[in-house]
């Protein structure tokens, strides 16, 4: 369903300017499953960021499934790259992740709007928050 995170990264890093790689990310976001409805509700919506961010998980299996959505096409790319990291693992794996230095190895957060970074950031928090209720 998500791609894999290391060809995502390797990919990225292939492209040769941050316009590239924004496109990329962008792109991305066709990944994310049309769901809408049941994705975009009040239970899943991520408090503190610029854009709508919704984020809906499960928990099966002792391990964590993750979809999401946002009306920020970058956003919505960039939960591609998180869910990509974290679907699937299980919450001792998530909890101990530092999903930063992933993030900073496409060497592109530093370049987006620090409103869209902390964004980010918000998100991976409330990821974490959830999987541990």
């Amino acid at each position: 369903m998500f791609p894999n995170i290391k060809k995502i990264i390797n990919e990225i890093n292939l492209l040769k300017n941050d316009k590239e790689k924004y496109i990329y990310i962008i792109d991305l976001s066709n990944i994310l499953p049309i769901k809408k409805k049941n994705i975009r509700n009040k239970h899943n919506i991520i408090k503190g960021c610029q854009n709508n961010v919704w984020i809906k998980i499960k928990k099966k299996n002792k391990k964590i499934y993750i979809n999401g959505d946002s009306d920020s096409l970058i956003i919505k790319g960039f939960l591609v790259l998180i869910i990509s990291l974290l679907y699937k693992k299980k919450i001792k794996y998530i909890n101990n992740i530092n999903i930063n230095n992933i993030l900073n190895k496409i060497n592109i957060l530093k370049k987006i709007t620090y409103t869209r970074s902390i964004g980010i950031q918000t998100i991976i928090k409330n990821i974490k928050k959830k999987i541990n209720k």
